[in-house]
């Protein structure tokens, strides 16, 4: 059999103090045994995706548990230009909150991935100085309420207009895509530790219905629920 050269993805992720070390080591080995299969079936002289972790400084980085993983890279230094910057991954955990405050996390993701690619919650904390903090962390904690364009302007004293004018300016899309965005990360987050109902969580989570929250997961997951849970749900 011939050997197929292939191009090599490169996939990089962020990790900080105090992120869940499954949310570091889970994609990792995803990553790790893709590069097992394509080698064995289809002889690839080079590996299909490079990994590598990058954070505030070079070297041991702790997790929540206890356990240290070893940066490749800090951000400051960090070599790979963004247009050869295949995925960009961000751990969770209680850290993410920490690390959302510090200006050189926030710059480079922000050069990397591009803001219009955050979650809401990330893209929440550059707007944490600006006029619209009470406003984003309202909407974080109600997914389930209304949020018309109208009534969010109302709870920030502004037009209509110039709500969302100042909106997409501070947070990098419009209200209604960061309404959507939050919605299906929070639906997300119920698929992966609660074994609800498609209809339940599509309630809890704002959605008015769950066809509505299907096809908001295929514009923003490119994935439906069912086949969401069956990959990281319980």
């Amino acid at each position: 059999m011939n050997k197929k050269i292939i191009k090599t993805r490169q996939i990089t992720q962020v990790i900080f103090k105090n992120a869940q070390i499954l949310d570091i080591t889970g994609p990792m080995e995803v990553f790790a045994q893709a590069n097992e299969i394509l080698t064995q079936s289809f002889q690839c002289i080079e590996a299909a995706y490079e990994i590598s972790l990058v954070s505030h400084k070079k070297g041991p980085v702790a997790m929540s548990s206890g356990l240290k993983l070893v940066a490749d890279e800090s951000f400051d230094s960090f070599s790979i230009a963004p247009q050869s910057l295949d995925t960009l991954l961000i751990a969770g955990g209680n850290g993410v909150y920490q690390a959302g405050f510090q200006k050189d996390f926030l710059d480079f993701i922000k050069t990397q991935g591009g803001q219009s690619q955050f979650s809401t919650s990330l893209a929440q904390q550059f707007a944490v100085k600006g006029i619209l903090k009470e406003t984003l962390t309202w909407m974080n904690q109600n997914p389930d309420k209304a949020m018309s364009i109208d009534s969010l302007a109302h709870r920030c004293a502004m037009s209509e207009r110039n709500f969302a004018r100042i909106f997409k300016q501070e947070v990098g899309m419009t209200p209604g895509k960061y309404v959507e965005k939050m919605r299906v990360e929070y639906a997300v987050r119920q698929i992966e530790t609660h074994d609800q109902g498609f209809k339940l969580i599509a309630h809890i989570s704002g959605f008015d219905s769950e066809e509505r929250m299907r096809r908001a997961f295929k514009r923003q997951l490119n994935v439906l629920p069912h086949l969401y849970r069956k990959r990281f749900g319980r």
